[in-house]
């Protein structure tokens, strides 16, 4: 099945040969040849704390040339490849916010997670979406290569993120075509699954665990979440989203007011001084203190503190040279 729109010659490059993406790119032929046949080496690799210590996250960086190639794979294909209308991740014009106020004021709330979600997207699911914007097989071969490392989109690839939401939009449409069967609605937030409603059954949630698996996607059983009443509390995407509205976690709030307070009474984390000293600290309080605004438009707290932080004078100690 086509989901994409278009024709070659109207959106999309007109790319036939590694020549022809040798000339779009100005990256010499023989260094996309070795990019194309082992990818894995030209990435730089790295470890980050999963939230929650949750284990690691592995990410790999691409080189500049492999970067490059990337980008204007990006830029120039994937971005043109129609929208997927179920997810909130990884586009633009649209946040966790949009993605929690669809669930909003009901009363059963479902979600799933799916494991190694950018490994699980291989060679088979991204040579398809090449082809489907009219390459031919060896072009359509040699952009899934380079997009590709140890035949899974990696993490830190500029391309991978639009390639997940382009490679899941079937995956999309059959979990919003069932949730619209089953009076449910359905969002997708990266590799999380968010379904809420009246009811749902058990049978309805072996069957959204089947169809993600049809679609060559892994649940992870160990992160599966029923939550059954109007007052429970349910979390989308980091948020707390009740009867009527989504707002910061009580958690989230009460150590960012902590942190506020510490950084205007003891000049937390800005002295020079301190063991923890952070000479960006001011700012990265006050993006956070923006974000609960944003989250809470009708909030006045967030605002009362922005102002004074913003408006704190730090008087720096005399340092010894």
């Amino acid at each position: 099945m086509n989901y994409y729109r278009g024709t070659l010659n109207e959106i999309y490059p007109n790319i036939k040969s590694i020549r022809d993406l040798s000339i779009a790119t100005e990256i010499p032929i023989k260094k996309i040849a070795g990019m194309i046949f082992s990818s894995e080496n030209h990435y730089r690799i790295f470890s980050l704390p999963k939230r929650n210590s949750d284990g690691v996250r592995v990410i790999h960086s691409p080189y500049p040339n492999l970067y490059k190639v990337q980008r204007f794979i990006l830029e120039q294909i994937l971005r043109n490849v129609d929208g997927n209308n179920y997810c909130y991740s990884y586009k633009s014009g649209v946040s966790i916010k949009d993605n929690a106020m669809r669930h909003i004021g009901t009363k059963v709330f479902y979600k799933i997670d799916l494991e190694n979600f950018f490994e699980n997207i291989g060679f088979k699911k991204v040579i398809r979406v090449f082809r489907n914007c009219g390459y031919s097989d060896g072009v359509s071969y040699m952009l899934t290569k380079l997009c590709l490392c140890n035949n899974g989109i990696p993490q830190g690839a500029p391309t991978s993120p639009l390639l997940s939401n382009i490679v899941t939009s079937k995956l999309d449409k059959r979990l919003s075509g069932l949730s619209t069967k089953e009076n449910l609605t359905y969002s997708r937030y990266a590799d999380d699954l968010f379904f809420s409603g009246e009811y749902i059954s058990t049978k309805c949630r072996e069957l959204i665990k089947t169809i993600v698996e049809q679609e060559g996607l892994i649940v992870n059983n160990k992160k599966e979440l029923l939550v059954i009443g109007y007052h429970k509390k349910k979390i989308v995407t980091g948020l707390s989203v009740t009867e009527k509205n989504i707002s910061l976690t009580r958690n989230y709030k009460r150590e960012l007011r902590l942190n506020v307070y510490k950084y205007l009474k003891y000049n937390h984390k800005v002295n020079p001084y301190n063991v923890d000293f952070d000479p960006l600290y001011k700012e990265k309080l006050l993006g956070q203190l923006y974000f609960w605004k944003f989250i809470e438009e009708d909030n006045e707290i967030p605002n009362i503190l922005i102002e004074k932080v913003r408006n704190k004078e730090i008087i720096y100690p005399d340092l010894e040279l």
